[in-house]
């Protein structure tokens, strides 16, 4: 008796949670390839901050700076460090700033001009005052009259010091007199009534009370000449003059602040983009998410700009020629004649157009016979250079050009009416279909043409849950999916094409 055998499939690997594509986790290696591959944008934003900064240095209207240093005396008895802090913040008071605005009528509020003007403590008495104006002559006067009018008010702030403290000595002078006074009466009682030692220690006293108001006028009188001789050594050392400017420095450091800030503008958004994006760039990455090898793969076979596809380029040429032999791999080489072949575009439908066109003419030169069919929505290959192949379009809205065949609408997969397009389609050898995936259309339209497809991923378009829903789509109702080619793909990609799974599994079948 044979007992039954249960088969139990190994676990995959390094599960990744849904939706991931295993190894498209961040790492520095994927970051350095992405600024690799985005380069000509991070140029773009170092370009742009470059020529910004030589804007700003050349049109905006440049400030002008003029710098004065004022010497403060201090009153011996205070904390140098103290009397140098009261005088900074004297100079930034709003009562200086609105005295100087009011005094030169400017055009701004005392708060706008405080902030053109700041201080630096040279040592315990130097003040170095720099003021920025928008030309010489302003820069210079505006500075002049706030060092007057900070001198000004500063000696005003010791005046009224002098005069509160001469006011409140006056106070107790006149209390003091009164007290004196008093003695006065008391003491000419005490010598008419015969009381000689009353009359002694009311003397004394009287006495004591008039040494406490010479003392306070003295104090009161020190203060006041103080405060003179202050104001009188607090003076403007230097003039107000103008700072020189930085010339060819300035203009380098200029520039090459913008430039720093654009490239590292454009770092940040490649590095973002970077981080938050899912779309797929590795060959493994797009086998791993269709279930299908991608034997085929190169860089783009288009310019990014306009010049650039008109000069043409020898690898552009070479990527084209290495993607129309991928997808023409697909043709089985005792083909019968009609053999049909579709190639379905994910993420770059112009791109798919040129590398069926030059499959096409690849055949073409080896002496075969090529019809192409044109299935998606926008006419993709009506777009491009057919060097005279005949192109059927069943969508009577495709604009083509002159000298391109067209047909009325007819049924999908049915041999067009037209007697040139019929005979074409007749005797062609190989004819080859362009769709484009729609997810919310399906695949049910390309079956009618053909039975199998070579599926062409744009590099960077496209994200896994994507490819796998478009699998997903053919596998339910056609046609077969040969394999993919990856087009646009990064060069430092160093990946097998294999999907993740087949290739952990190979050594095991070779085991078995």
């Amino acid at each position: 008796m044979s007992s039954k055998v249960w088969r139990i499939e190994d676990p995959e690997p390094n599960p990744t949670p849904p939706g991931v594509v295993q190894g498209s986790w961040v790492s520095l290696h994927y970051l350095r390839s992405t600024l690799r591959r985005r380069w000509r944008l991070v140029a773009a934003t170092a370009t742009a901050g470059l020529l910004l900064a030589l804007a700003a240095i050349f049109l905006l209207p440049a400030s002008v700076t003029a710098s004065a240093t004022v010497l403060l005396a201090h009153d011996s008895s205070e904390d140098p460090l103290t009397a140098i802090s009261t005088d900074d913040a004297l100079l930034h008071t709003r009562t200086v700033s609105e005295a100087v605005v009011q005094r030169l009528n400017l055009p701004m509020t005392a708060e706008d001009f405080q902030s053109t003007f700041t201080s630096e403590r040279a040592s315990v008495q130097v003040l170095v005052i720099d003021l920025k104006a928008p030309t010489e002559r302003e820069a210079v006067h505006r500075l002049a009259a706030l060092c007057t009018e900070f001198l000004a008010f500063r000696n005003e702030s010791l005046q009224g010091q002098a005069e509160g403290l001469a006011n409140a000595n006056d106070s107790q002078i006149e209390n003091l007199r009164q007290r004196i006074t008093e003695l006065d009466r008391q003491y000419q009682t005490a010598l008419k009534d015969g009381r000689t030692d009353d009359a002694q220690t009311i003397f004394a006293q009287r006495s004591g009370l008039q040494s406490q108001i010479s003392s306070l006028q003295l104090t009161s009188q020190n203060a006041t000449l103080e405060a003179q001789a202050l104001a009188t050594a607090s003076h403007v050392v230097d003039a107000p003059a103008l700072v020189p400017g930085g010339g060819k420095k300035a203009i380098a450091l200029g520039m090459m602040s913008g430039l720093i800030l654009g490239s590292a503008f454009g770092i940040g958004v490649v590095f973002v983009h970077a981080l938050i994006s899912n779309s797929l760039r590795r060959r493994e990455e797009v086998a791993t998410a269709l279930g299908r090898p991608v034997p085929f793969s190169a860089g783009s076979v288009r310019g990014s700009t306009p010049w650039s596809r008109l000069l043409g380029s020898r690898r552009r040429r070479r990527n084209l020629d290495v993607l129309a032999s991928g997808v023409l791999s697909a043709l089985p080489e005792d083909r019968r004649k009609g053999e049909r072949l579709g190639v379905l575009g994910v993420g770059d439908l112009r791109a798919t157009a040129t590398i069926l066109v030059a499959a096409a003419q690849k055949l073409q030169r080896s002496g075969e016979k090529v019809f192409l069919v044109d299935l998606t929505e926008q006419g993709w290959l009506s777009r491009v250079r057919l060097g005279g192949l005949p192109l059927y379009t069943p969508d009577e809205r495709t604009h083509v050009p002159a000298g391109a065949l067209t047909l009325a609408a007819a049924a999908p997969g049915d041999v067009p009416e037209d007697h040139l397009q019929r005979n074409a389609a007749h005797e062609a050898d190989v004819i080859l279909v362009l769709g484009e995936a729609e997810l919310g259309v399906g695949t049910g339209h390309l079956s009618t043409w053909t039975e199998r497809v070579v599926m062409v991923v744009a590099s960077g378009k496209a994200t896994p849950e994507l490819l796998r829903s478009v699998s997903r789509m053919l596998t339910r109702s056609g046609p077969t999916l040969e394999f993919a080619v990856l087009v646009g793909a990064d060069r430092t990609d160093e990946s097998l094409g294999v999907p993740r799974r087949a290739a952990s599994d190979e050594p095991q079948r070779r085991a078995r």
